[in-house]
């Protein structure tokens, strides 16, 4: 049996982490299945707009027994970006599950009606909001995790050296503030809101001018860039230490031995997390029901950490509920 994994629609590099991870997971549960990894809806990733006939769809064209559609957004777009694929799938007469899913309640009405019609074996998501509007989607559905947050179980990722300390800092949409040593040699963020800067999508090309220091105290501050579709030198290396690369895998890397992440990225904080290292998080967004998820208390300047046995339990849950849902189909 053949297996297609999603794994290539990123809007920023954040979004491979969760993608890798389910790929890994499912591996590593169903180790005697073939399992490849299945190219994503082109418009989600790459937005071709205007010229989307001139697109070429591969995964319309990709066989398997079993596709494993990784983190779609269930919101307007859902449709567009998967429905052509969903349609071709079931009339083959193969399945499809939808997993590690977030939903913000746009086009609820038109999503449920399309996948009443073409219905998935399997439903998880990410944050306890989309799994109340979708968990009737179809008869296996799970409360779920992100799976990002599950990586240090998932993936293989290298080690840094012992002796490299650092921090990690990465921010979109909004100047990085200002992150200090206190009296307890210890790294601090500030405890205030972070807003989204208005004008942004400008200023961002002179924040080069800015000034950021590279280290706190001998404590070296790496800034992983996310956003890596940028085609500006003085977008992508506007900060010292800015770190870009087209392997999801090599960010885990800096974030499994990291003393501290600060960021206002969800994706960013949940690999740090689930390494058992601290976190800040500033990001102001419907999707910080992943946190709430894992049962976090974000304060703004707050250290956040997630009890390993939280992750065990997730873990050993997620990886039931594939098994269960979707052992049948193997």
């Amino acid at each position: 049996m053949r297996v297609l994994v999603e794994n290539s629609t990123w809007n920023n590099i954040g979004d491979g982490f969760y993608q890798f991870s389910l790929y890994y997971m499912l591996k590593s549960v169903f180790a005697d299945a073939d399992i490849a990894m299945l190219e994503g809806p082109i418009e989600r990733a790459f937005r071709p707009r205007n010229f989307k006939d001139n697109a070429f769809k591969l995964n319309l064209i990709q066989e398997a027994d079993l596709f494993v559609l990784s983190g779609p957004i269930m919101s307007v777009s859902f449709i567009e970006e998967y429905g052509g694929l969903i349609k071709k799938i079931i009339a083959s007469g193969k399945k499809y599950c939808l997993l590690s899913v977030h939903g913000n309640g746009k086009a609820q009405k038109e999503n449920l009606d399309f996948l009443s019609r073409y219905s998935p074996v399997a439903f998880s998501s990410r944050d306890p909001q989309t799994y109340e509007l979708y968990k009737d989607c179809c008869g296996k559905s799970l409360n779920g995790v992100c799976a990002a947050s599950l990586v240090s179980k998932t993936c293989p990722v290298a080690d840094i050296c012992e002796s490299e300390r650092y921090v990690t800092v990465s921010f979109y949409e909004a100047f990085e503030p200002p992150i200090e040593a206190g009296e307890d040699g210890a790294i601090h963020a500030p405890r205030k809101r972070i807003e989204k800067e208005r004008h942004w999508k400008w200023m961002r090309h002179l924040e080069w001018m800015r000034r950021y220091p590279s280290d706190i105290d001998g404590v070296k501050i790496i800034r992983p860039v996310h956003d890596i579709g940028y085609k500006f030198s003085h977008l992508n290396f506007a900060k010292p230490n800015s770190f870009l690369s087209y392997n999801p895998l090599s960010y885990l890397s800096l974030y499994k031995q990291t003393e501290l992440t600060v960021s206002n990225r969800v994706h960013a904080v949940l690999p740090t997390l689930s390494f058992g290292n601290p976190a800040v998080y500033y990001g102001t967004t419907a999707r910080n029901g992943v946190f709430e998820r894992l049962g976090i208390d974000l304060r703004y300047g707050c250290e956040i950490r997630v009890p390993q046995a939280t992750l065990d339990k997730e873990f050993f849950v997620m990886t039931q509920f594939l098994e269960s849902s979707l052992g049948e189909h193997l």
